[in-house]
């Protein structure tokens, strides 16, 4: 069976495109792909596929006399993700010519779904960062601490060498681990002194809040449990479920530390900030205590 020369290419958003190339097509990228992307635009999914004509200026050398299949791969709507070109005009069967035009047509709805989902992600993101802002906006005091407590949980993920879709994740859980705070009144956040007991009660709400309000959102789903943990301490003293030690998910115990610092380093109505050494520490001294020894230890090395 001759080997099939093919170039896959796909764009879900201006940031996600995936290409997949073999043969002597791999030779012609990147110039080739984005004039097929311009090909396959006004092409309708139900026409055949259209024969192109590689003997043109500015493909590189090589391409001079060679011919291929170009299938567009649209949604229902018409809407154009990209293209599969198969190099040789007469590479494929009428049968396998609709073989490809049918699992493409399926394959087009898969991205569809996916693009769909992407978009309700990118605003439910957008929506969450303007509640984050409100939220902050209630208090002076706490006043970019979100972004500071996801800059912070990024550098210990770096520092624990995660994977970078987790570090990815440690960026939204910095970001949106006080969500749940929407639901706390005004008066408690800037109070002052001492809370009462009901008030506390109030504020521990807000972990388990803020990932019931995520729970809906397929994009946060790895995040949560830090959402709902981020307060819980390593000796089982915290809260809301009393976790304790490695019970506590791992993003929980990081962004704990992040935020606890850049706590520490602000400002607040009942005190003043602490230095950057003295913060340090304090977290040393809270080891085993309210803070996973690993995560501290990371993090006094990224800082230093």
């Amino acid at each position: 069976m001759p080997s099939l020369h093919y170039l896959l290419s796909v764009k879900i958003s201006d940031k996600l495109h995936f290409q997949s190339a073999q043969g002597r097509v791999k030779r012609l990228m990147p110039e080739l792909v984005e004039w097929l992307h311009q090909k396959c635009t006004n092409m309708d999914a139900s026409d055949a596929p259209e024969v192109i004509n590689l003997n043109e200026p500015g493909l590189g050398e090589g391409s001079s006399g060679e011919m291929g299949l170009l299938f567009p791969v649209n949604d229902r709507e018409g809407k154009c993700f990209g293209f599969l070109f198969v190099l040789g005009e007469q590479v494929c069967s009428p049968q396998q010519t609709m073989l490809i035009r049918v699992l493409l047509q399926e394959f087009a709805a898969l991205l569809e779904r996916y693009h769909t989902e992407f978009q309700i992600s990118n605003l439910s993101w957008s929506i969450l960062e303007s509640a984050v802002r409100a939220i902050e906006a209630k208090d002076v005091y706490t006043s970019g601490h979100s972004n500071q407590v996801s800059r912070y949980s990024v550098l210990i993920g770096q520092g624990m060498r995660l994977p970078e879709w987790e570090q990815e994740a440690l960026r939204y859980a910095g970001m949106l681990h006080d969500i749940g705070k929407i639901g706390v009144s005004e008066q408690i956040l800037r109070k002052p002194g001492k809370l009462s007991e009901k008030e506390f009660r109030e504020i521990q709400q807000h972990p388990v809040v803020g990932a019931k309000i995520l729970q809906p959102i397929k994009l946060f789903k790895p995040i949560i449990g830090a959402v709902k943990h981020h307060h819980e301490r390593y000796d089982g003293t915290g809260y809301p479920d009393g976790l304790k030690g490695e019970e506590i998910p791992l993003f929980a115990r990081i962004v704990a530390v992040a935020d606890a610092y850049d706590a520490m380093t602000s400002d607040r109505v009942y005190r003043k900030a602490l230095s950057s050494r003295e913060a340090l520490a304090e977290m040393k001294r809270n080891i085993g205590s309210q803070f996973d020894p690993e995560v501290v230890d990371v993090f006094l090395r990224q800082m230093n």
